[in-house]
């Protein structure tokens, strides 16, 4: 699918909720996400879906802040050839699950294992990234692309 030949924008996606360089910032991101065929669905829209399965939660507050998230859980990639730094990226950024969020009907956190290391009170999104940008983002491509190999490859 090709970014020309989708209605999503990173515009109408945040809605004025974002400006500057971290609307660039999902700019890049909305677009390689609509490229690969991957569309928001569901849960008001902050869900994107690729074949019925959810990937990640992509939300933006609209603060003063001008603040943008992107939370999501990793399913059946253990078995996926990966590199020590992807490793370390994914590790870095595991949520752990302070009860704290306001989502009282999500699960609390639980010990989960993370390309072959241990986590306690993983949070159910399993990791976040705040206003990524440069490196991050690519990294996150890199895991989008695994989880797509991996939905394919059912």
């Amino acid at each position: 699918m090709s970014s020309e030949n989708t209605s999503i924008t990173a515009e109408d996606y945040f809605k004025g909720k974002l400006i500057g360089d971290r609307l660039d910032d999902a700019r890049n991101l909305i677009t390689f996400l609509a490229d690969n065929g991957i569309m928001p669905g569901g849960g008001g829209g902050d869900f994107w879906i690729y074949r019925d399965k959810g990937l990640f939660v992509i939300h933006a507050y609209g603060d003063e802040d001008n603040n943008w998230f992107i939370y999501g859980h990793l399913e059946n990639l253990e078995s996926f050839p990966i590199d020590e730094g992807m490793k370390e990226f994914v590790w870095k950024n595991i949520r752990i699950c302070t009860g704290q969020c306001g989502c009282p009907n999500w699960p609390r956190g639980g010990d989960k294992t993370v390309f072959g290391k241990e986590f306690k009170s993983v949070c159910s999104s399993v990791f976040m990234f705040q206003n990524p940008k440069n490196e991050t983002l690519e990294n996150i491509k890199k895991l989008v692309k695994l989880q797509l190999n991996n939905i394919n490859n059912m």
